[in-house]
């Protein structure tokens, strides 16, 4: 999902969507430690399964459309090996960048001027 290698254990949640709408789920490692995130809707195959995926940082996010009654599973998942601690976020997004706000500022997954 993120083209890169991550070998390390996985925690895995999983809810249902209240509402259509557009998400967000953040992962904050404890420490520096490198993590993956996953949004997928089946962990049967995750590649083929996915909605949305982030390596590109330590801090990762990503931001994905569901409908209501719709299962997601978020993974984080120890990029090399590598794990421990780490915040787990997610809610409502108003936003991915600052171009989907009138006022061109998208701050924590909200619009803001």
């Amino acid at each position: 999902c993120t083209g890169h290698n991550s070998v390390g254990g996985d925690v895995v949640y999983s809810f249902e969507a209240a509402q259509d709408g557009r998400m967000y789920v953040q992962a904050v490692p404890e420490g520096g430690w490198d993590l993956s995130l996953y949004v997928v809707s089946n962990c049967n195959n995750p590649a083929r399964n996915r909605i949305a995926c982030s390596d590109g940082g330590l801090t990762e996010a990503a931001v994905f459309d569901v409908l209501s009654g719709e299962s997601v599973f978020v993974v984080v998942d120890g990029s090399n090996g590598e794990a421990g601690p780490f915040d787990l976020r997610w809610g409502a997004a108003e936003c991915r960048i600052d171009v989907d706000c009138p006022a061109g500022r998208c701050v924590d997954f909200s619009c803001v001027e």
